[in-house]
């Protein structure tokens, strides 16, 4: 994800490269870090595979270090369970914006 500044889509080309190939789907490679409505946007406009692998990652990483943190727990299958059930939140949430907009 962008390190500095807000990463940005140009919604408009997004849709001229959608019209100039109405039978291609396109893909949003590296969408971690755009905001929902901006992503909403981008499929709107033709958009027809999204790509989250960092912030994927970044949820995972998270959980497993939430639970790290709250226990003494050392084996490796509870802790990263947490990692994989912050994956599935993350997943159903963004599965609901590239389905039905940012409101859901």
């Amino acid at each position: 994800m962008i390190k500095t500044g807000e990463p940005k889509l140009n919604i408009e080309r997004v849709g001229e490269i959608a019209q100039a190939l109405p039978n291609t789907p396109l893909v949003l490679h590296g969408a971690s870090g755009n905001t929902d409505e901006e992503v909403w946007e981008a499929i709107q406009a033709g958009i027809r595979i999204v790509h989250i692998n960092t912030e994927l990652r970044l949820a995972y990483k998270e959980g497993i270090k939430k639970h790290i943190m709250s226990t003494d727990e050392a084996a490796p299958y509870k802790f990263m369970a947490e990692g994989v059930e912050a994956m599935k939140e993350l997943v159903t949430k963004k599965l609901g914006v590239f389905n039905h907009g940012p409101s859901h």
